[in-house]
């Protein structure tokens, strides 16, 4: 198990303003994260939010349910099924209430951080999207800072004004019973294309769900868990 210290500073070659625009954001912070090696057993990870340092425990987390499979669509009905990647999901959380789930990819780290009032932070990695980013390079952002995405969306409603976003201690997990639900990701060629490789849609699913697990788990008592 690949266990970690996390640590915060600044990354003073790449210009946020430009990160920002490549990552659909109205602003961010540049900070520069670096992995070091703890015990077995736990990690802490140390990210500034709006200059306010936040460090949390951190340890590795699976959302597969024990019937996980990868399966590929060769063509003509067939199925051919990949060994799992190993698990690159985090969870970790400090004693204020702060919580975060993210992925460690080849790239950097990819994360939500949920802070005890319900606002939303986003780390991305910024190495080979900015030609001056360095290895470790992080975007570190609001989620009320994320652009409307281009492109179009199925649904006739603004979900946004049918379900607005509150803060408070409604957004804390109420504790109790936490309830699973067993689901199957499928991903069509498009997505395939876009991350090239079986594997890394298999990640990246994996860490889109710990991210959503995380929300429906504080606000819910749901989790989902990837059969």
């Amino acid at each position: 198990m690949f266990l970690a210290t996390l640590i915060m500073s600044c990354s003073a070659a790449v210009d946020p303003i430009e990160a920002a625009a490549i990552l659909g954001a109205d602003a961010c912070d540049v900070q520069q994260l670096e992995l070091r090696h703890l015990d077995d057993r736990a990690s802490d990870l140390s990210v500034t939010l709006s200059g306010h340092r936040v460090q949390m425990r951190c340890h590795q987390h699976t959302n597969r349910s024990v019937n996980y499979k990868v399966l590929e669509d060769t063509g003509g009905g067939r199925m051919r099924q990949h060994e799992p990647s190993p698990i690159r999901t985090w969870r970790g959380r400090d004693a204020d209430g702060y919580q975060i789930a993210f992925s460690q990819d080849d790239d950097g780290l990819r994360g939500l951080i949920l802070a005890p009032d319900g606002e939303r932070w986003w780390i991305e990695p910024l190495y080979q999207r900015m030609t001056k980013a360095e290895w470790g390079s992080h975007a570190v952002f609001r989620g009320s800072d994320v652009l409307r995405p281009k492109g179009w969306c199925g649904t006739t409603s603004d979900v946004s004004e049918l379900h607005p976003q509150h803060h408070g201690d409604n957004q804390r997990s109420r504790g109790g019973i936490l309830y699973t639900a067993e689901l199957a990701a499928d991903a069509d060629f498009e997505y395939y294309q876009s991350y090239g490789s079986v594997a890394a849609v298999e990640s990246r699913i994996n860490a889109v769900m710990n991210g959503v697990n995380l929300q429906y788990e504080t606000q819910c008592q749901i989790t989902h868990a990837i059969g």
